[in-house]
């Protein structure tokens, strides 16, 4: 009886040290967050997250690859496991998977009750002209909302290309980065992300306007697919421009 009782109190005292780190965590600002997708966002996404402080936790479908252990290398204290122990051992999970596998992932790695989807993944196809279109009626992220019992969706980081997420200098001035959420608190959760990595986050308004923010995408790729690679560019959302005195908005009619 006194067996059962010590290792009853040791159970509870760790339990509590663990609530109470991942409280700690989110009150510093730093989280603990679920990279799922080690390709060319993931990979630039992750070490950029653990380089300033987050915890990070790779999602993968080979965790010992050398792939991996190369991207670890370049992760400080980040870990690879499966993509459905990543998803359980986070609260906020960034999703850079390519939309074709983006359905079966969600089915596949829940439960996702009071999860924070991190939505970077953009719902466009190839089309007849060599350009990127949208290949949904909705968006992407109204899609893994609807998919992802129990989570809650941002839409966020769809808009910009790898290399800046790994290195915002590169773009020699603010980029912006458009949240698109149904729920306030987690929109605000994630713009603390975006700011902790040198980006500014917009408000862009409840999840369906992730239909804009994946059109956005396509015009983004244009001068990639054209290769006109010296007219890349990122966008930045000039504010402060209403005009003076304005007191409301009419409508065209």
């Amino acid at each position: 009886m006194l067996f059962r009782s010590l290792c009853l109190s040791v159970v509870l005292i760790s339990s509590l040290f663990i609530h109470h780190g991942a409280r700690a965590e989110v009150a510093s600002g730093k989280e603990i967050i679920a990279v799922i997708g080690t390709g060319r966002m993931g990979a630039a996404a992750g070490p950029r997250l653990a380089a300033v402080g987050h915890t990070v936790i790779y999602g993968t479908r080979d965790p010992s690859s050398e792939k991996m252990r190369e991207l670890l290398g370049r992760s400080p204290g980040a870990k690879a496991v499966s993509q459905r122990q990543a998803v359980q051992s986070a609260d906020l999970v960034l999703l850079a998977i390519p939309w074709f596998a983006t359905e079966e992932f969600v089915a596949s790695s829940g439960p996702w009750s009071g999860k924070l989807i991190m939505d970077m993944v953009n719902a466009s196809k190839m089309g007849d002209d060599g350009l990127l279109e949208v290949a949904v009626d909705t968006s992407a992220g109204e899609l893994i909302q609807s998919w992802a019992t129990g989570a809650t969706v941002v839409k966020t980081f769809n808009t910009v290309s790898y290399h800046i997420i790994a290195d915002p200098s590169i773009a020699k001035g603010l980029v912006t980065i458009p949240l698109a959420s149904n729920d306030a608190e987690a929109k605000a959760r994630v713009a603390a992300v975006v700011e902790s990595i040198g980006m500014e986050p917009f408000d862009a308004g409840p999840l369906r306007f992730s239909r804009a923010l994946e059109h956005m995408s396509t015009l983004h790729m244009v001068p990639y697919l054209q290769d006109r690679w010296e007219d890349a560019y990122e966008f930045y959302f000039v504010t402060g421009t209403a005009p003076l005195g304005a007191t409301g908005v009419r409508l065209a009619k």
